[in-house]
């Protein structure tokens, strides 16, 4: 699971912030809707926070899932 981050503003940003909550609801989801057993690191062994850069029109976090 690689998360990039987009910040809406020029101040500095530790990107394990928003990336750590927003990566523990998706994979909450995730398993409770069904789309893989569990959350464990067996199942989503290698997480990846990465910056985007700034976005003020359109900040996000952008999730691309890799099967391994």
């Amino acid at each position: 699971m690689i998360l990039k981050y987009f910040h809406g503003n020029k101040r500095i940003v530790d990107k394990s912030n928003p990336c750590s909550i927003i990566e523990k609801f998706v994979c909450d989801a995730m398993t409770d809707y069904k789309l893989w057993e569990d959350d464990n690191s067996n199942i989503n062994p290698i997480s990846t926070y990465e910056f985007g850069g700034i976005d003020k029109t359109n900040p996000r976090c952008e999730i691309t899932f890799i099967s391994l």
